[in-house]
Formats: C-alpha cells, structure tokens, sequence
C-alpha cells in the first residue's frame, strides 16, 4: 500500500497561490500531517477517506498563513506528509512566502528577484525621513545595493549631478528570506557633504534610486510631506 502527493510545486510560493492538494490514495484511508519546518509544529494531522482513490485538501493556505501570523514569520517551510499510521509514504516541502491577497503573479521566484516587496516603483517620501524597502532574497544571494542620490543646496532649486552610493558591500544572505534595506537620507547627506568640505546642513536630497540586483525604486522627497507622519513597518 503506498499513498502519493500529485500536488508538488518547486520553489518559491506565495501563501495566496497554494492550490488544492490532491492525495492518490491506495486504499480507503491515509493519515496527513502537515508540519512547520520551524520547531517541527504539527499544524494538521487527520486521518481523511478516499473518494475514487483520492483525498483532495482545501484551503491549507489559510492553515498556513494562521502559523505564519502567530510566529511572526514573513517567509517559512512546511512538510506535507502522507503515510498510515507511523509509516510515511510520500511528503511535500513547501516554501511560503506570506501573502494572503490575491495576485496576478504567476512565478513568484521570478516576481520576487526583480522586484522589492511593494506595489509602488515610485514613491514620495519626506525630507529627512528614513525608508525601508524591503525585498526576498535567496540564500547565497548578493544584498549589495546601489544608490544613486540627486542633492540640491538648501534654498537652492538647482540640482547637482548624481553621486553615487553602495550599501551592504559584499554582503550575501545567509539564508533565504525577507531582508530590510534601510534608505537613510541623513547617511547620504553626511558622506556627500564630507567629500565637498561643507556642512551636512547646507545640503537636502532631491531624490533616490535604488537598486538591488534587478530590483529598482525611485524615491522622490516631497518638502510638502510631514516627517515620520503616514508610515509603517512592512510585515507582509
């Protein structure tokens, strides 16, 4: 007797997109246990009947997803085991990246490396303002960042030529996950005031593009916006 998981994606998913798990069952029952890789936690274990020879499971996205909030994790592994008894047959590992909206996202490994976690390319931030952009990188993966920054003088409308920055030089991720890149405009106005012998108060930045790999996101700093006002943490 031997019982058989069809469902067996690859890669990365989002907790959105996990579908319908189909079971070919050989025999009349199979036992499921779906475990969290993180602290072995049984998340599910039942023991379902066959229809026709197969256990279809619906909606363990939202089981999965329930795990994630309670331990505060944005990126996780679960097993899938199917078996009878203390004997298992087949089992499934599956890597979730949390997010319970609906996409129109069909590879999410792909999504993932060429974008930031974030709907916007564009975005207003205020003067002075630190921003996190934050994003999913593999294990092994480069976190180095380039950031080009336009500056004009205090009271100034005029726009010097871009200086360019590097964060997290020769920086690579140690496992795969969500990573918080933090966008400092105070750091760059320091280094840039520094390299022309003036003060850091005599200068404001204009705008940021910042790129990751093949993500990228232009940040325009909007003097009509109220410092630290509007903003939150991402936690997906």
């Amino acid at each position: 007797m031997s019982h058989r998981i069809t469902y067996r994606p690859t890669g990365i998913l989002l907790s959105s997109q996990i579908g319908e798990v189909n079971i070919a069952v050989d025999g009349t029952s199979v036992d499921v246990t779906l475990t969290a890789t993180t602290g072995q936690l049984s998340i599910l274990s039942e023991r379902y009947y066959a229809y026709g020879g197969t256990v279809t499971l619906y909606d363990i996205g939202s089981l999965i997803e329930a795990e994630m909030q309670s331990s505060g994790l944005s990126y996780a592994t679960f097993t899938l085991t199917v078996g009878n008894g203390t004997a298992v047959h087949d089992s499934v590992t599956l890597s979730v990246l949390y997010c319970d909206r609906y996409t129109l996202c069909t590879n999410a490994e792909v999504f993932l490396a060429e974008n930031y976690l974030t709907t916007l390319q564009h975005r207003r931030i205020a003067p002075g303002d630190t921003l996190s952009l934050f994003y999913f990188a593999k294990a092994g993966e480069s976190l180095q960042a380039s950031v080009t920054v336009r500056f004009r003088m205090v009271g100034s409308e005029v726009v010097w030529p871009p200086a360019h920055f590097t964060l997290n030089k020769g920086q690579t991720a140690s496992t795969s996950g969500v990573v918080q890149l933090n966008i400092s405009q105070d750091y760059f106005i320091s280094q840039f005031a520094a390299s022309n012998l003036t003060k850091g108060f005599d200068w404001e930045v204009v705008a940021m593009d910042v790129s990751v790999g093949q993500r990228a996101a232009t940040l325009y700093v909007d003097r009509s916006l109220e410092m630290l006002a509007h903003t939150f943490l991402f936690r997906n």
